[in-house]
């Protein structure tokens, strides 16, 4: 149900020549939807000049510094939380464009405000901080349930507007809650357990691998161990920074087996020594005596705790040696070169070559064997070719006459021969000058 009351008077000062420059004030009230009272103004300027409002009672509804043109009539709002006991009054000064005040007032009686618009009245509720450890965190927690909606903001303030009907015990029907505050106080962590590895052997111990969680660490040089915790985070006492001790080192020797080093016993007697000796982490050392000694590197140990261990002398077996026959070696073969030459006159009479004696080599032409140690002509052993002539060319080969021989140097020699024909005589002598 919407409930609307006018009522309006206005209050004019003294009969006077300005007296008639005023304010015409009436007011209105209504049910607001949600609750409450909803008062409506309306204000007429009398005059066909402009006028300001220079003071008011009511400025949330009617601002000071308001302004009129001519004869206007404007309409003002404002709305009641409360319902009033007594008339609610508007009074408005105003000055007119021509110098002239005048204050006017309009007023509503307490009788027009119906119950039925009436406002429940609620506290607003507590809302519970939540600050967990760590910075910048701290928020709003679960809004208590109420006649009223909740809006976290993206500042983190929270903002609750009551439900219609509703209105808070300050008259508000909308609260913003601020920012909360956070305490930034510390996450506390228990200190890692970092594990130390401590293989065999001497000062080689450290730590291992760090477990994760809010913190850095850093292995330092000399062997200790820095852990810092992220920001929002302390260990136990509120250290922010531990650190962790050089791990002692148990200097718990490594156990090696013993090299098993081979016997080199070759055939004849007392030969028998040690050969290479493996590697490892031992050093190892050739008695004159022909025992060896090994000896373990720092850190290092052959079983039960020695550290050194001396292999015996070897045991020679005395192995004899085989004995060879004696070599046969085969005949001596005998190196022999072989030889040829040529002469070459003019016309073909004079071409002769001779093969040098050599015992150990045959000589050969086109298959014949030659005669060695005496000139030979040339044309005797030519065939003739497909034209009826001789070529005047003559390939000797050599080779040795049986296995007892090796034949080296020169084999083959191809003996060219020209065919220029040689000066005849003059028929008659010439003249000598006698």
């Amino acid at each position: 149900m919407t409930l609307v009351v006018a009522v309006g008077f206005a209050v004019v000062g003294l009969a006077a020549p300005s007296s008639a420059h005023h304010n015409t004030i009436t007011g209105s009230v209504s049910c607001r939807t949600g609750g409450g009272w909803e008062v409506t103004w309306q204000v007429v300027n009398s005059e066909q000049r402009t006028e300001q409002i220079t003071s008011s009672n009511r400025p949330s509804a009617v601002p000071v510094g308001t302004t009129f043109s001519s004869y206007q009539t404007r309409s003002f709002r404002e709305v009641l939380t409360t319902k009033p006991g007594s008339t609610v009054t508007l009074t408005l000064g105003a000055r007119w464009s021509n110098g002239v005040t005048q204050v006017n007032s309009g007023s509503i009686p307490a009788s027009s405000f119906s119950d039925a618009c009436n406002t429940t009245r609620v506290a607003a509720p507590t809302v519970p901080v939540v600050d967990e450890c760590g910075p910048g965190n701290a928020h709003y927690g679960t809004v208590p349930s109420g006649p009223w909606t909740s809006v976290v903001n993206r500042n983190g303030s929270l903002t609750i507007t009551a439900n219609p009907g509703y209105v808070f015990t300050n008259g508000q029907t909308v609260i913003t809650y601020p920012v909360p505050t956070d305490s930034n106080a510390p996450c506390i962590e228990s200190a890692p357990q970092v594990p130390v590895v401590d293989d065999c052997g001497p000062g080689n111990a450290h730590y291992g691998t760090v477990p994760s969680g809010p913190w850095t660490s850093v292995l330092n040089p000399d062997g200790s161990l820095t852990i810092t915790a992220d920001e929002g985070h302390a260990f136990p006492g509120g250290r922010t920074v531990i650190t962790y001790p050089v791990p002692t080192d148990s200097n718990v020797p490594c156990v090696a087996s013993a090299p098993q080093v081979p016997v080199i016993d070759d055939c004849g007697p007392g030969n028998a020594h040690y050969g290479t000796v493996p590697s490892g982490p031992w050093t190892s050392v050739l008695n004159a005596n022909g025992s060896l000694t090994i000896t373990a590197n720092p850190g290092h140990s052959f079983g039960n705790g020695q550290s050194v261990i001396t292999l015996p002398v070897p045991t020679d077996t005395q192995q004899p040696c085989p004995v060879s026959p004696p070599e046969v070696l085969p005949a001596e073969v005998r190196v022999v070169k072989a030889k040829a030459k040529q002469i070459d006159k003019c016309g073909t009479r004079s071409d002769l070559f001779k093969v040098s004696k050599r015992a150990g080599v045959v000589y050969t032409v086109n298959g014949t064997v030659l005669h060695q140690g005496v000139w030979l002509k040339a044309r005797t052993l030519k065939h003739a070719n497909t034209k009826g002539k001789r070529p005047y060319s003559v390939t000797v080969r050599a080779q040795s006459a049986d296995a007892t021989y090796r034949l080296e140097g020169k084999q083959v020699w191809r003996l060219r021969f020209s065919t220029r024909p040689c000066a005849k005589a003059p028929e008659i002598a010439p003249h000598t000058g006698s």
